[in-house]
C-alpha cells in the first residue's frame, strides 16, 4: 500500500466469489489480502487461494492508481491556491502601499493649496508698502555697474540683514542716498571702493554715516530699489 494510505476497499461484487470457497480458504483469503496490503507480498502455492485473489489484487492495484492520482492532482492544486493567495497579498500589500503614498501626496497638495490661499489672501488684504518690495538683483546690478565691482550674488545674510533695516523704519532713499554719497567720498575713491560691498550697506551704523551728510551734485546713482 502506498505511504500515508490507511484503508482500502473490498466490493461486494467479490461476494459471489468468496462464497463459493470452503470457510477454511475464505480465511486464509482474507488475511492473504491484508498482508498485501501492507506491502508484505505475500507468496501461496495453494491454487485456489491465488485464483481468488487475481480479481481481487487487480482492483486493489486500480484504486491504488486512482488514489495517487487524485493526491498528486490534490497537491497541484493546493500549490496553485496557496500560489494564488499569495499574489492575492502582494497585491493588496501594492494597492495598501498606492494609497498611502496618494493620500500623502494629497495631503501635500492640499497643505500647499491652503498655503497659497492664505498667502493670497494676506497679500490681497494688506497692499505691500514701497519699502516692502526690495529688487536684490537690480541692487546687486546697480552696485557692480556704479562702483565697478562683480559681485555673483547677495547672500542671504544680507538679505536679512537689509530687511531688517526696512523694518526698522530705514528706507531705501537712504540705501540710495548712502551709496550715492559713497560714490562721490574721496576716501572710498582713492581705495578703489573696496569697502562697497552688498553687506557694506545693509548695516545700520553705515546708513547712519553715510545717508545723512550732505547730498552730492556729481554722479548720483540713477536707481530704484
Amino acid at each position: 500500500m502506498a505511504e500515508n494510505k490507511k484503508s482500502f476497499v473490498l466490493y461486494s461484487d467479490s461476494q459471489g466469489l468468496v462464497n463459493q470457497l470452503p470457510d477454511d480458504v475464505a480465511g486464509r483469503l482474507l488475511k492473504h489480502i491484508y498482508a498485501y496490503v501492507n506491502d508484505e507480498n505475500p507468496i501461496t502455492d495453494e491454487l485456489l487461494l491465488n485464483i481468488a485473489f487475481e480479481p481481487i489484487k487487480m482492483q486493489l492495484k486500480r484504486d491504488l492508481q486512482k488514489w495517487e492520482q487524485t493526491k498528486e492532482g490534490r497537491s497541484v492544486a493546493g500549490k496553485a491556491s496557496a500560489e494564488a493567495k499569495r499574489l492575492a497579498k502582494l497585491a493588496e500589500q501594492s494597492l495598501t502601499n498606492s494609497t498611502n503614498v496618494e493620500s500623502v501626496e494629497q495631503n501635500s497638495t492640499n497643505s500647499t493649496v491652503n498655503d497659497n490661499v492664505n498667502v493670497n489672501v494676506i497679500n490681497n488684504n494688506t497692499p505691500a508698502k514701497a519699502d516692502d518690495v526690495f529688487d536684490f538683483s537690480k541692487y546687486l546690478e546697480t552696485l557692480n555697474q556704479k562702483f565697478s565691482r562683480s559681485f555673483k550674488v547677495v547672500n542671504e545674510k544680507t538679505k536679512k540683514q537689509i530687511k531688517a533695516r526696512l523694518k526698522e523704519k530705514y528706507t531705501k532713499q537712504d540705501i540710495i542716498d548712502a551709496m550715492n554719497n559713497c560714490l562721490n567720498s574721496d576716501f572710498h575713491k582713492n581705495n578703489g571702493y573696496q569697502y562697497c560691498t552688498p553687506e557694506f550697506f545693509s548695516r545700520a551704523d553705515i546708513l547712519d554715516r553715510w545717508s545723512d551728510i550732505s547730498k552730492p551734485k556729481e554722479q548720483k546713482v540713477n536707481i530704484e530699489l
